[in-house]
């Protein structure tokens, strides 16, 4: 009990950044924060363009780098998956960043999209490929294993999560972008990640408050902010 009040001590406020979320879900949020927090409700359109346009920091992540003044840790719960590019632009050079997801979103395409904006980022020396940690990986499952079996994983500024990768028996939204099928990520990866990680940010996309019954996934994202305060 001790050890958890001298953590509650060391943070200020968990910052709770919301975008392309239902009024309903936000609601929500407002009356079930998990420990001292500060919600901000954003309503700029999805960042959709050509990435040569990209010559300019985004709105989104202006906000972001203005909250990460605080010190504080950031939660962000968002729609559109192109929404994490902010989270890219606002991190420091060199950042590590941990992504969970169904999909490795490096579409070589030129429009920043929900496909392409891991793709777009790196195009952009936001970051290096080797930068980008792929939790959920068809082709090299090291980093699960490491995670599961190690209790370990390398230090990293962001953790990336896109609902789709969690297990279809949980019913959570983004299940339509793996036809039902889901991935194999569980609730407790993601808790154990925040846990070792530490990261600076933790954002999760694809959330639609109609597609999450009873809240559950939502309630789910809260706890995560309790451990960010936590950790």
């Amino acid at each position: 009990m001790f050890s958890d009040i001298a953590k509650y001590l060391k943070r200020k406020t968990l910052q709770i950044v919301t975008f392309e979320v239902d009024e309903t879900a936000i609601e929500h949020i407002r009356t079930n924060l998990p420990c001292p927090a500060q919600l901000t409700s954003t309503n700029y359109a999805t960042p959709g363009q050509h990435y040569s346009h990209l010559n300019q920091i985004t709105p989104f992540a202006q906000i972001l780098l203005e909250l990460k003044k605080t010190g504080d840790p950031l939660l962000v719960i968002g729609g559109d998956h192109s929404w994490a590019y902010p989270i890219y632009e606002s991190g420091p050079p060199h950042q590590t960043i941990l992504r969970s997801d169904a999909h490795k979103d490096r579409w070589p395409i030129d429009f920043l999209c929900r496909g392409s904006y891991v793709q777009i980022a790196i195009q952009l020396g936001l970051i290096s490929e080797d930068q980008v940690l792929d939790l959920m990986d068809h082709n090299d499952d090291s980093l699960l294993k490491m995670l599961r079996e190690d209790n370990n994983l390398p230090k990293c500024y962001a953790i990336d999560v896109d609902c789709d990768g969690f297990l279809a028996e949980y019913n959570w939204p983004g299940l339509k972008f793996t036809q039902g099928m889901g991935g194999n990520i569980t609730k407790n990866d993601i808790t154990r990640a925040i846990q070792i990680c530490s990261p600076e940010i933790v954002g999760f996309f694809e959330y639609q408050a109609k597609e999450d019954i009873g809240f559950d996934c939502l309630d789910y994202i809260l706890s995560c902010g309790r451990e960010m305060y936590l950790s």
